[in-house]
């Protein structure tokens, strides 16, 4: 090594010709890696945007489940809620009064 840098000091030419060739490599190694990290940064944003796809189809289907078990129970309710009332204006005298006061929204 010690050789090759004493002849490239003695010789200007050769030197030249040398850096030249190292800085020419240099610009193909470093366009290289350019390359390689822009694949890579797509492949990231390509999987970054599957992971949210899929992340945003998974929440819209939990709350199709919730709001699909929670019409269930409420219309679990609601039927309970109605027989249970059918049975109070045949049984009570003053049903008619006591239900037409309660409001139903819809």
């Amino acid at each position: 090594m010690n050789e090759c840098l004493y002849e490239l000091e003695s010789k200007p030419s050769l030197r030249k010709k040398v850096m030249g060739q190292v800085e020419t490599l240099l610009e193909k190694f470093n366009e290289e890696k350019g390359r390689i990290g822009n694949a890579n940064g797509q492949k990231i944003r390509q999987r970054l945007a599957r992971e949210r796809r899929l992340k945003e189809a998974a929440a819209e289907k939990d709350l199709e489940d919730m709001i699909q078990s929670t019409a269930q129970t409420n219309a679990i309710q609601a039927i309970n809620l109605s027989n249970l009332l059918k049975k109070k204006w045949t049984e009570d005298k003053d049903a008619y009064v006591i239900l037409s006061k309660i409001k139903t929204y819809k």
